[in-house]
Parts: C-alpha cells; structure tokens; sequence
C-alpha cells in the first residue's frame, strides 16, 4: 500500500477527507503561499521572523490559505485549521516525495 494511503487510512473518515481535500487545495497555492504553509507548526510571529516578512503579511496569507483549502473560521478555531494543514503537508510532502 502507497504510503500516502497508509497516511489517509490512519484518519477517521470526516477528518480523512477534510485533509485529502486540503493536501489537493495545496497543490493549487502559489509558491509564496506554501512557503508559508509548510511553516504550518509555527506561531505566526515565529513565521515571519523566519521568512522576513511582516506579521501582518504573515496573517494575511494564512488567511488566504484558510481560504483557498476551504477552512473556514467558522468551520473549525484557528489550532483545528493548522492542524489540519499540518496533516495535510505531511500527505502532500509523502504525495510528492518531500
């Protein structure tokens, strides 16, 4: 079994496809934006500090990636969505061979 599947197969069902869908959306982003979300485990301001960018930048574009993977504030706090972009990197990054 690929070991992107064997990744998929550990989740429960609904977080499972919340993931595959968000791993999908990262794909889309532009290269300045998965700069950011491959920094997902940081706090913002460590992000910024890291990448030279302005904490504001920083929040913008997480808000953007929010948006783009279709994790909406309503849908989930901001620990459930960084979370679910983390598993979401970890299957992308087994996906292409990271």
């Amino acid at each position: 079994m690929h070991p992107a599947h064997q990744f998929l197969n550990s989740l429960e069902p609904e977080l499972r496809r919340i993931v595959y869908r968000a791993a999908q959306g990262i794909t889309q982003l532009p290269p300045r934006l998965r700069r950011i979300v491959q920094l997902i485990h940081l706090t913002p301001k460590q992000i910024a500090e890291q990448t030279k960018l302005s904490l504001t930048s920083v929040r913008k574009y997480l808000d953007e990636i929010y948006s783009r993977l279709a994790l909406k504030r309503k849908e989930a706090n901001t620990l459930q969505r960084d979370v679910i972009v983390a598993l979401a990197v970890v299957l992308y990054q087994i996906m292409n061979n990271e």
